[in-house]
């Protein structure tokens, strides 16, 4: 039999990494300064770091418990302003925090602690709580131990029991669980009657009554007592349990780091629960100074609840099951598609009402297919939110001083590009801290603010991502980039490019303009890889630098992965798709404006340039028909990485979305080839990779 707590254990290592990216995102937001300190910002911060010291204490995770244990001491006292908000704190505060992902990781997929770094940070937080001597790890474990053991003796304990005005709707009777307090010891309730609305007033299927009670067990009780009675009732209910013998050893204790006591440590928080996750309350049970409050307050004066945070509804689904159910959306698209072809009257008049139905079908497949591919769908932040604190960090390092701005942060991206988009943007970031944001002593004498700015912005454009990454820095210096291109072979000592052509050449693999090699930058390893993952994406990036003041990183990508826009062309008896996004427009030429090298078309005019001409026939070995010698050829002219061919073919069919199949994963890998679909009379299409027919034309 499985253990039953391992799912629970998993919804609290999904709790405990968005603990710790809160108690980032406050700290990166935070003012040093103790005259700009946020009082509530501080709370947050000291609620996360509790409600994760609670949860890992639930699971017996003793190393992770004992080690926020002296993180959340430190930040009580900053919260009673018995220690100031300083540097030298939030620097410490976020070393804990590489800990505390450490220790969770150590529990979640048993990597190894790292335990001098971990030595190292409790030495430096019990510096800073002001405590003389070493504090070991058999130390924390004692105080832990003592105060767990001290809250679990027989002792009277302080309960508020506030149900809700609709907890009777909800099947549960606020008697019963008071009747199950008693069976524990002598209780002594007072019932508060300050809700009872006016006669007129009063709903006979609510509840106004909620009750102070002072409970003397038989027998020791823990806070885990409490946890099983009110199991149930949770949310429906403000609950409040406090061991009165703690909270008066607790103030006569002159033990500094011992647990603060419940009444000096109560934190009035609403959980946010996401409807599907049952056990949200495992996250904070088990902890000694035990203190719920599983919903805001209520208004005395009218029963409501005070300031209740509003709370998105939702449910965690494993991202198996969505892939699955966007696989079946794909069969149904390409069934809907294998039926069109019925819905033409003049064909088949017969079939007038399946037309009908058919056309109901499509716009009902439409919606579906575009309701299903918003639940893959993620807010850019998941990706962005990691380069405030990597930023501070090596902006630290090299003695900058750089802010982060972030624009369009819920622009939502399939979650499969920003899983494959962190590493590129990681790189990009990286490159405008090291290269492009100058030394503060230089900003000053260009007369630029002392600290710059990287700004990361997302936003949609005609069915694609646009993500800019920019800085004001000194800009790309492109005569050192045509100096290094030139050493290296990549570009002749007589070229004509002009800036943009040399920016570009960033690029290349090998390239890289640094002075010496750091652990940041010089190897010319990166940018190279960069591209060639965002190509591998489906996307572009390009660069645009203006000196003094600054350089923008643009990456072009499409919203998902799993269905595209194409149209459907004919070459001899073949059916390739060509991707929309990559069409610039189909056009058909005469003779003479082909240029030939032989018998054979190598380019023609478009706009008052030549590019290249491109025939699929030849490229994937369909020798041309006598049926194919027209008058004027049928061209398509497409575009990637700023660059421009003609692809030659016979005839412009549909204009459809094409689910895309993967050809390495049920065939082989081909160069020149994205995918492949299935089309409504059951052939097979194969999709072009348009950049890498482009990049073959250029290279020969």
């Amino acid at each position: 039999m499985s253990d039953p707590l391992e799912r629970f254990r998993a919804v609290f290592f999904e709790e405990s990494a968005e603990a710790i990216d809160a108690i980032e995102r406050n700290l990166l937001s935070l003012n040093e300064t103790e005259a700009d300190v946020d009082p509530e910002m501080i709370d947050d911060i000291f609620r996360s770091a509790h409600s994760l010291k609670g949860g890992s204490a639930t699971f017996g995770m003793d190393s992770l418990t004992r080690f926020t244990h002296v993180m959340e001491t430190l930040l009580d006292k900053v919260r009673a302003n018995e220690i100031a908000m300083s540097q030298e704190l939030v620097d410490c505060l976020f070393s804990s925090l590489d800990v505390l992902r450490n220790l969770v990781s150590h529990y979640q997929y048993a990597d190894e602690i790292n335990a001098s770094e971990m030595q190292v940070v409790q030495q430096e937080l019990v510096r800073l709580l002001n405590i003389e001597g070493d504090i070991d790890d058999i130390t924390l474990q004692a105080d832990i131990a003592d105060a767990s053991s001290e809250l679990t003796e027989t002792g009277e304990w302080s309960i508020y029991f506030g149900p809700h005005a609709d907890i009777l709707s909800s099947g549960n009777d606020p008697i019963r669980y008071l009747e199950e307090l008693a069976e524990l010891g002598e209780l002594n309730p007072k019932c508060n009657t300050q809700n009872i609305p006016d006669l007129l007033e009063l709903d006979p299927v609510s509840s106004y009554f909620t009750w102070d009670l002072t409970l003397t067990p038989n027998e020791t009780v823990t806070t885990e007592t409490f946890d099983d009675i009110f199991l149930w009732i949770d949310v429906d209910a403000d609950l409040k349990y406090d061991p009165i013998k703690a909270t008066q050893d607790s103030e006569n204790s002159s033990t500094e780091i011992a647990i603060p006591s419940a009444t000096e440590n109560r934190v009035q928080a609403t959980v946010e629960t996401t409807s599907g996750d049952t056990p949200t309350e495992v996250s904070t049970t088990l902890e000694p100074q035990k203190s719920v409050s599983n919903v805001a307050p209520r208004n005395s004066e009218n029963g409501k609840p005070a300031d209740k945070k509003r709370t998105s509804q939702s449910i965690r689904v494993d991202l198996e099951k969505i892939d699955s159910l966007i696989n079946l959306l794909g069969e149904l698209v390409i069934t809907q598609s294998m039926l069109s072809i019925y819905g033409d009257a003049e064909k088949y008049p017969q079939f007038d009402r399946l037309s009908e139905g058919l056309s109901q079908l499509e716009r009902h497949t439409r919606e579906l297919q575009e309701g299903v591919m918003r639940i893959r769908m993620l807010p850019i932040d998941f990706c962005f939110s990691r380069f405030p604190r990597m930023v501070r960090d090596v902006a630290k390092k090299l003695n900058k001083s750089i802010a982060v701005k972030i624009i369009g942060e819920t622009t939502e991206v399939d979650k499969t590009v920003i899983e494959e988009l962190t590493d590129p943007l990681v790189h990009l970031v990286r490159n405008s801290v090291d290269h492009g944001i100058e030394p503060p002593e230089i900003r000053q004498e260009k007369g630029k603010p002392e600290s710059g700015t990287i700004t990361l912005r997302a936003f949609h454009q005609v069915g694609n991502i646009i993500i800019e990454i920019s800085d004001d820095g000194a800009g790309l210096n492109t005569e050192r980039i045509r100096e290094k291109a030139i050493a290296n072979g990549i570009i002749p000592p007589d070229n004509q490019l002009n800036d943009q052509a040399i920016h570009e050449l960033i690029f290349a693999p090998g390239f890289s303009t640094a002075q010496e090699v750091t652990d940041l930058s010089g190897r010319g390893v990166g940018m190279d890889v960069v591209k060639r993952n965002i190509r591998a994406l489906g996307g572009t990036v390009d660069v645009r630098s203006v000196p003094e003041q600054g350089s923008t990183f643009t990456i072009r990508l499409p919203l998902t992965l799993a269905i595209l826009d194409g149209q459907l062309v004919k070459v001899n008896q073949e059916t390739y798709i060509i991707p929309m996004l990559s069409i610039i427009e189909s056009i058909q030429t005469k003779p003479e404006d082909i240029n030939k090298v032989g018998d054979k078309g190598v380019s023609f005019k478009w706009r008052g340039n030549f590019i290249p001409i491109i025939h699929l026939a030849e490229t994937f070995g369909c020798p041309i028909g006598e049926q194919q010698e027209v008058e004027q050829d049928l061209i398509v002219v497409v575009e990637s990485d700023g660059k421009q061919c003609g692809i030659v073919v016979n005839e412009l069919t549909n204009h459809q979305q094409v689910v895309v199949k993967s050809l390495e994963a049920n065939y082989a890998k081909v160069e020149e080839l994205s995918g492949a679909t299935i089309l409504g009379d059951g052939s097979v299409a194969l999709i072009i990779d348009v950049g890498a027919l482009i990049q073959r034309v250029r290279m020969h």
